[in-house]
This record gives C-alpha cells, structure tokens and sequence, in this order.
C-alpha cells in the first residue's frame, strides 16, 4: 500500500498539513455532515477565512495523521482491489465546489 503524505489543500500548496478545517454548507448537506480541508501553518487563516465568511467553518482541530489499519483489512482491498475507487481529496478553497 503506498502512503500517501497528508498536504494542504490550498491551491498550489504541497506542504504538510499542520492543522484540519472542519465545515459544513448547510444549503447543500445535512447539519450532521462534516467536510475537511487539511492546513498547514501558512494556509490555515486564509482557508479558514474563507470557509468564515460564508458561515461554513465549524472548527479548526489539531491535524493527526490516521492509523494505518492496512493488516485489519481483507488481503483483496489491501491489494487495491476493491469495488470502490478512493474518494479524491479536497483541491482547497479555489478548487472545491462540494
């Protein structure tokens, strides 16, 4: 399985992601889904003024990198198998349209 670095969704921006900018547009989603951005230190205020403004942000957490539970899964999904293709990440505030 390759391990795919966690990097801020600012247009443009490869940098670490430092910090997760939870959202939601109640127009289009239900009051109990929560959407995310990845920041880095750089990006985290202006991404976040962005999502402000519109009344979508919700809270700005700590970013921490999720466990790996490749064993815990069925040898066909670890090979990259499954039904399902992988959902893309967020493109950040110029490019998301969700």
């Amino acid at each position: 399985m390759v391990d795919v670095p966690a990097i801020c969704s600012a247009k443009g921006c490869r940098a670490a992601a430092e910090y997760t900018l939870v959202w939601n547009n109640p127009k289009v989603h239900a009051p109990d889904r929560e959407k995310t951005w990845l920041a880095c230190a750089d990006h985290r205020d202006s991404l976040g003024e962005f999502l402000r403004i519109r009344s979508f942000l919700r809270r700005i957490d700590s970013f921490t990198a999720p466990v790996d539970t490749a064993a815990e899964l069925p040898a066909d999904i670890q090979a990259g198998q499954s039904a399902d293709p992988p959902a893309d990440p967020p493109t950040g505030a110029a490019g998301s349209r969700d």
